[in-house]
């Protein structure tokens, strides 16, 4: 025996492996560290440790049988005495092994100590947001929903309007259920046309219930099924068809939310929303432009207008009619050539009207709030708001708003926890990402706010302006490699070039910043995004500088609506507060600002 283990030793085979060894674990750590970040899974690092086990063996045969001579790889029992290098190939494995284990023991400190930290620290607010939107979820238990759109089955297939239109007006209906977490209609509808069982669907939206239907409608004759699902074990709960007129259309909604909440073994606090009747006709024309508005199809705008004008003539009272048109005017102006300010006019009107209907409606306390905002009355906003939210604590579009509010007023966490209620009750809101974000921010949680954003892409394509929020979030967390990953897609030119800009700075790449940046102020680029970057690397002279060039060239709105986390290194320079103030933008001590409110469960400060 003792002759082999001196030939294993002769042969240098214990050396090779060694030397193996120390090489895979070198490789090894490197695919740990490397890979993930090329969007490799697990089993990626998986078949290289498979990979490298296998080769152990043959590494090993191959010593054995093979020596390195002058003239290459001869088997051993072909090489000459004279010819064998045996002495000098061992000294070149020591040498080898000792180069592979420092590599593998300096990477592995790298990796210890500069990698694990920034890992380990996404690693923990990812699960923190897990465990909160857990814990949110749990306090609904199993009482939540997602309304499908329902299937046209129409003979002439003409009535996706009206069949989304139903399933919308339930969802509605539901969403007013204090006791039940129901799926946003974005979100819900975004499965239209998906392959995915309606388990999948459960799994992915956490929620206990799936109702889907169907409409049929010939002249004034409506069919409308419906069924409930246990989306946990894919089981019939409940299903009914209702044949009726078009007349009747509002019961058969009333007949179907108070079937599940029966069926939901739900103990209603307040009495459940009962469908607003109006004239039946009028009613289709209102779906068909809700329709319209919710595809977002800018050519048939003022289809959907028209529409919506021929209902308030028919019925100039209904609310849902007025808020839709009101908002509508924001995308495209009452008539062509309307000024900003004319067009604001007309939008004051409706809501105007609104107010003088039923001025105890959430719609009439969120327009009187929303007016107020804009305008700079934080306490007056929230007097109204609060007023809203007594009314309809869930309602969606609401929240949204009060998200803004709350972190513009300093109450952080409200504005967060609502914020992430809103993410999860519809991840496919974009705004709903950048109001949590903008939360996230505010109260210094850059990381989140980055994480928030980057959760949109697995909903929807990304639009102009994504990649520039994401972006914005990796900048102020610190980390400007994954910034500048972010800036590279973004869509837009100038905000594309802005976060490039500042990210090369942070990186340290101080020759590019430099020549990209001058590039910008030679060209036609924003004057504000040149301040924006002068007070992102600290040269406050300059931002204030450039800063004024851009109030002399575009005016000075831009104050109200810039984000001015990116200008905290200037805004203790007393010039801030001076620049602001000259221009009407005082900044309201935010703990004046009284916000007295109630929220839904889960949502509560309690």
């Amino acid at each position: 025996m003792r002759p082999f283990f001196e030939e294993l030793k002769r042969r240098n085979v214990w050396r090779a492996g060694i030397a193996y060894l120390a090489g895979a674990c070198f490789l090894i750590e490197v695919s740990d560290t490397i890979l993930p970040r090329f969007g490799f899974s697990d089993a990626a690092i998986t078949n290289v440790i498979v990979l490298l086990a296998i080769g152990f063996v043959p590494a090993l045969v191959i010593a054995w049988y093979f020596e390195l001579t002058p003239d290459g790889f001869r088997r051993d029992t072909d090489a000459a005495p004279e010819a064998s290098t045996t002495p000098s190939t061992s000294k070149h494995f020591d040498r080898l092994i000792a180069v592979l284990l420092t590599l593998a023991i300096a990477f592995f400190a790298v990796d210890k100590f500069v990698f694990e930290p920034t890992r380990d620290a996404t690693n923990i607010e990812a699960a923190a947001a897990k465990a909160r939107a857990d814990a949110l979820v749990g306090s609904y238990g199993d009482k939540s929903i997602a309304v499908l759109a329902f299937s046209d089955m129409s003979p002439e297939g003409d009535q996706e309007y009206f069949s989304d239109g139903i399933a919308e007006e339930l969802l509605n209906g539901l969403t007013s259920i204090r006791e039940l977490r129901v799926i946003s209609r974005s979100t819900a509808f975004s499965f239209k046309d998906s392959k995915a069982t309606l388990q999948e669907i459960g799994e992915k939206l956490n929620v206990s219930y799936i109702l889907e239907g169907s409409v049929r409608k010939s002249g004034d004759k409506l069919r409308v099924t419906a069924q409930l699902i246990d989306a946990r074990t894919d089981t019939h709960v409940w299903s009914d068809t209702y044949d009726r007129t078009l007349d009747d259309v509002f019961a058969i909604q009333d007949e179907i939310s108070a079937s599940i909440v029966e069926q939901l073994k739900i103990t209603l606090l307040d009495g459940a929303k009962i469908a607003t009747k109006i004239d039946p006709k009028a009613y289709d024309w209102y779906l068909k432009a809700q329709f319209i508005v919710n595809t977002n199809n800018i050519g048939r705008i003022r289809e959907a207008q028209a529409l919506l004008d021929k209902v308030l003539e028919v019925e100039p009272d209904y609310i849902p009619a007025l808020t839709t048109l009101a908002r509508l005017y924001y995308r495209a102006p009452k008539t062509e050539g309307l000024s900003q300010e004319q067009n604001e006019r007309e939008i004051r009107l409706l809501a105007d009207r609104i107010v003088a209907i039923d001025p105890n409606s959430v719609e009439a306390f969120g327009w009187q709030g929303w007016f107020a905002y804009v305008e700079g009355k934080w306490q007056e906003a929230a007097h109204f708001y609060e007023k809203a939210l007594r009314v309809d604590s869930s309602n969606f579009a609401l929240l949204r708003v009060v998200v803004v509010l709350l972190t513009e007023v300093g109450k952080l966490e409200d504005a967060i926890k609502i914020g992430e209620h809103l993410q999860l009750r519809d991840p496919n809101c974009g705004t709903c990402a950048s109001n949590l974000a903008f939360a996230y921010i505010s109260a210094g949680r850059f990381r989140e706010a980055a994480l928030a954003m980057e959760e949109m892409s697995h909903w929807q394509a990304t639009i102009p302006g994504y990649y520039w929020k994401v972006g914005r979030g990796w900048l102020l967390a610190g980390e400007a490699e994954k910034a500048l990953a972010a800036f590279d897609k973004e869509l837009l030119e100038g905000n594309r070039e802005l976060g490039q800009v500042m990210a090369l700075h942070d990186l340290g790449r101080i020759d590019e910043f430099e020549s990209r940046f001058s590039a910008m102020q030679d060209s036609a680029a924003s004057k504000e995004a040149i301040a924006r970057i002068y007070a992102w690397v600290g040269d406050s002279d300059k931002a204030f500088e450039w800063l004024d060039k851009a109030i002399e060239t575009d005016g000075p709105g831009f104050l109200g609506s810039i984000n001015t986390s990116l200008y905290e290194k200037i805004k203790s320079d007393p010039r801030w507060r001076e620049l602001r103030d000259r221009h009407g933008y005082i900044d309201v001590p935010v703990e004046s600002i009284e916000f007295d409110y109630s929220l839904s469960p889960g949502l509560s400060s309690d």
